[in-house]
């Protein structure tokens, strides 16, 4: 539609089926292709009200579950998300500080109704207090080679989802080939998502 301005990009996750499951909101401002972020808490802001404003453009995936990147402050903000909580999943980035407040910040979200997943996890041992309260990881194989990512997982599988109450749901990122998913069905991820699947695409519509 004439006047439309790029809103932000959405790539969808799949099952192990190829069935479709969730988006994940992408931030974008001129070029469809790439993020150009300056600040990060301005650039969530933004594509969080575009996303709330637009919805309606969603059509039938209006009610899909939500993957979406959130900062530290605004976490821990009063007024981060104006929208129900059923659907989202709020994406602890890799370079977050994790502390006491934290914890609690998730732990009362939580109870809200908010799902979490812990995103570009590289199997730091810094996260271990926040898996007990993840229902997804997010593992990005670019990184790995096959052998190093293989052993990684065998590792994460013994030392620490096996002492888990509730096991997370393991998602593949930037799966970009046929052999890179092949090898992550077999390693027991559940969610996929990369080029290989589908790449992000660009949503228009009218900034808030």
């Amino acid at each position: 539609m004439q006047g439309d301005q790029l809103l932000f990009a959405r790539q969808p996750i799949f099952d192990d089926d190829k069935n479709f499951y969730a988006f994940e909101l992408l931030y974008r401002d001129k070029d469809p292709s790439h993020a150009l972020i300056e600040d990060a808490d301005k650039a969530t802001s933004s594509l969080i009200g575009n996303y709330c404003r637009n919805i309606s453009i969603q059509a039938k995936n209006a009610d899909s579950k939500v993957f979406i990147n959130l900062t530290r402050n605004l976490l821990l903000s009063d007024n981060f998300f104006p929208m129900e909580p059923n659907n989202i999943v709020i994406e602890i980035l890799e370079d977050i500080l994790v502390d006491e407040q934290l914890v609690e910040r998730i732990i009362s979200l939580r109870t809200e109704g908010y799902q979490f997943a812990l995103d570009d996890y590289e199997f730091s041992r810094k996260f271990d207090c926040l898996l007990p309260l993840m229902d997804y990881i997010k593992v990005e194989l670019l990184p790995f080679s096959e052998e190093d990512l293989t052993k990684r997982m065998a590792e994460f599988e013994s030392l620490q989802l096996s002492q888990l109450k509730k096991r997370p749901t393991l998602l593949a990122e930037k799966v970009e080939t046929q052999a890179s998913y092949d090898l992550c069905k077999r390693l027991g991820f559940d969610l996929f998502q990369g080029y290989f699947l589908e790449k992000p695409m660009p949503i228009y519509g009218r900034k808030i």
